[in-house]
């Protein structure tokens, strides 16, 4: 049976009832379990490509980009192994942009939906989908994502040398 979803026209909908909306979407599709038929488990055959649309996962408001990646992890694990829409990049690298979001630590309100997103990439293995790429896609994702992984990196080595620096003048 497919949930009571409500999700607005992105196009004519302020960012702040997006965020109200793709919340609780993410909700509803955290209680969903992965089913024979996982179309059956969604409000319209267009909810899958709906929620990986250009107007929410590159959204102006990071809230209504992690919000809609979460959302998106969330149908990647009901929908497993197969992804619920055809071209997958697109995905990938919003996905790969919002992790980091994980960056800001405990202190940032969107936190726990970059860490959701990240522990369903690694729970659910969606990660593997970049094999799905050939050629220049490919390369891109796994560039964006090698960036994104360096540039975290980097960031915890860098907040870690400067109290450091500071210890030494003490």
């Amino acid at each position: 049976m497919a949930p009571k979803i409500k999700l607005s026209d992105p196009h004519r909908t302020g960012s702040a009832q997006l965020v109200e909306e793709l919340t609780a979407v993410h909700a509803e599709l955290c209680k969903i379990d992965q089913c024979d038929n996982p179309m059956d488990c969604m409000p319209s055959p267009e909810f899958p490509s709906t929620l990986s649309s250009p107007s929410l996962i590159k959204h102006r408001d990071r809230a209504v980009r992690v919000l809609a990646c979460a959302c998106m992890a969330s149908l990647l694990r009901i929908f497993a192994p197969e992804p619920p829409i055809d071209d997958i990049k697109p995905v990938l690298m919003a996905f790969w942009g919002e992790l980091k979001g994980l960056a800001g630590g405990l202190d940032d309100a969107l936190y726990p939906f970059s860490f959701f997103l990240l522990e369903s990439l690694v729970t659910v293995r969606s990660a593997v989908l970049v094999w799905e790429l050939e050629g220049a896609d490919l390369e891109d994702c796994l560039g964006a994502l090698l960036t994104c992984c360096f540039d975290y990196l980097a960031g915890a080595v860098k907040q870690k040398q400067t109290k450091r620096s500071w210890r030494s003048f003490y």
